[in-house]
């Protein structure tokens, strides 16, 4: 009885021990600057999952579920240190045999939306889908709160509609340009007044500019074309009256929107109504 009182007694501490840990991980993030770890312009998906996982995190210490949180703290840490992070799997949690298949198929969606749709436009939407994925799953293993079970798999539906089928309350407008070159051209010039004129009587859309360019570019030590082509198009957006708060452009290497394309030789300026544009 002594020894399992005191195996009881190790137990406790080590888990104490484990949520002060936590806890301190957490009050740490929550004290970073807003622009340092929320969605802004220039973050790559990593800010984003550091950010939602945060979220769920903080959501989840709120009502004394230390568990669930430590494990978003943990998952938020990493991917603010620029680790990948990867969705939770079926060996992570007991789930049972009647959610089984769809949490396979819901993440095997998840998984395929990473891999094919992985660009600057979709970052803040798949860190939406697989945190909320992720919630959904522990919110299945616990099994007696209905309706966050269901908040969660909604969520991550919703976020998965907006990836696969954009909202028609996006509007985009590419810019074609001259291999080498970094010359916006008249019809580019035309396509940047199209998008001023629409943002003035359009006011709350929010801007997202991404440079293009192929692995053979980048390889042959050209990305600071793609670099340079996304800034001369943000800087005359600018210039012709569009804030600069209202534009995000891309430019850094990961998450400058330098990805192997079929055209490369583009920028794409992208307007989201408010409600389909991440904070």
């Amino acid at each position: 009885m002594f020894l399992k009182k005191q195996s009881l007694m190790i137990l406790s501490l080590a888990l104490l021990s484990a949520c002060g840990h936590y806890s301190e991980d957490l009050a740490a993030m929550d004290a970073v600057a807003p622009q340092d770890i929320a969605p802004a312009a220039g973050n790559d998906f990593n800010s984003y999952l550091a950010h939602e996982y945060m979220a769920l995190a903080k959501q989840e210490n709120a009502v004394y579920d230390y568990k669930a949180a430590m494990m978003f703290t943990e998952k938020a840490r990493a991917a603010q240190k620029g680790q990948e992070v990867t969705p939770y799997t079926l060996r992570d949690f007991d789930i049972d045999e009647e959610n089984r298949e769809i949490v396979k198929q819901k993440r095997l969606q998840l998984i395929g939306a990473l891999q094919s749709k992985n660009a600057p436009e979709n970052y803040y939407e798949l860190a939406k889908a697989q945190t909320q994925f992720d919630s959904w799953l522990e919110q299945l293993e616990e099994g007696h709160q209905g309706a966050q079970i269901k908040t969660c798999m909604d969520s991550f539906d919703e976020a998965m509609r907006k990836i696969e089928n954009p909202s028609e309350d996006e509007i985009n407008y590419t810019l074609d340009f001259t291999v080498g070159s970094t010359d916006i051209g008249a019809q580019g010039q035309q396509k940047i007044e199209g998008a001023v004129q629409f943002y003035q009587e359009n006011p709350a859309y929010q801007f997202t500019v991404i440079g293009y360019i192929n692995n053979e570019t980048a390889e042959a030590g050209q990305s600071n074309i793609a670099v340079q082509r996304a800034l001369n198009v943000r800087d005359l957006l600018i210039r012709a009256g569009v804030p600069s708060y209202s534009i995000q452009a891309y430019t850094g290497r990961q998450q400058a929107g330098i990805f192997p394309a079929d055209n490369a030789q583009r920028v794409n300026i992208i307007m989201r109504a408010p409600e389909n544009t991440a904070m």
